[in-house]
């Protein structure tokens, strides 16, 4: 059977499959995008993905379905898995929007400075006052990888609540960190990264590996 994967939920396997409507299908569960048998971290990552990608940059995912099968795991799988996305966004995908928007020592030299970012809360901060930089250059518009950079951000602030043990925090669901490291990825391709989604699926792969070792 061929499986071409389509942006959204379907109310039926008829209408069409996207990436986590296939791991139900491949795990013999009720038809949904929001399979029992897959980490609620993970899903939310990749739906964000799905939903974004290029229709065929979206099927790679088919390949990532059967391996989130099994993934549902402990509490602290979750939190680790949150703060591995939140990781990539900030040290990864937000430098290389900032590389691909320009080609500036300036740029360059903020790029670097958070890939040397080791601390979650210090991410945060740090992602906070390049943003609102970036935001002052560009006179207050904020370009794609401005948006780049806020969404690392805001994965960073979503991973740090959830490694303290906070929960819900200003209203935030659980899986914020996931959604948020997705949107680093969308802002990063928007930004002009040709690897954007390479690297969004490297993040995922890491993330994958956390309760398989």
């Amino acid at each position: 059977m061929t499986i071409h994967l389509t942006a959204g939920r379907h109310a039926l396997p008829a209408e069409g499959l996207c990436a986590m409507e296939l791991t139900a299908l491949l795990a013999g569960e009720t038809h949904s995008d929001n399979p029992r048998c897959a980490s609620p971290m993970l899903a939310a990552y990749v739906r964000r993905l799905n939903d974004n990608m290029p229709d065929d940059e979206r099927q790679r995912l088919a390949l990532v379905a059967p391996r989130l099968i099994g993934t549902a795991g402990s509490e602290a799988e979750e939190v680790e898995r949150a703060v591995s996305l939140a990781w990539h966004a900030i040290r990864v995908l937000a430098p290389a929007a900032l590389r691909a928007s320009s080609r500036s020592k300036r740029r360059a030299a903020t790029a670097r400075a958070l890939e040397r970012q080791t601390d979650l809360f210090k991410a945060w901060t740090k992602c906070e006052s390049v943003r609102d930089r970036l935001a002052r250059q560009e006179g207050g518009e904020w370009s794609p990888a401005v948006f780049a950079v806020h969404r690392a951000l805001e994965a960073a602030r979503g991973a740090a609540y959830l490694s303290i043990g906070c929960r819900g925090v200003l209203s935030e669901v659980e899986n914020h960190a996931a959604v948020a490291a997705a949107g680093a990825a969308i802002y990063t391709h928007l930004a002009g990264c040709g690897q954007a989604w390479a690297l969004a699926l490297d993040a995922l792969n890491e993330a994958l590996e956390i309760g398989a070792r």
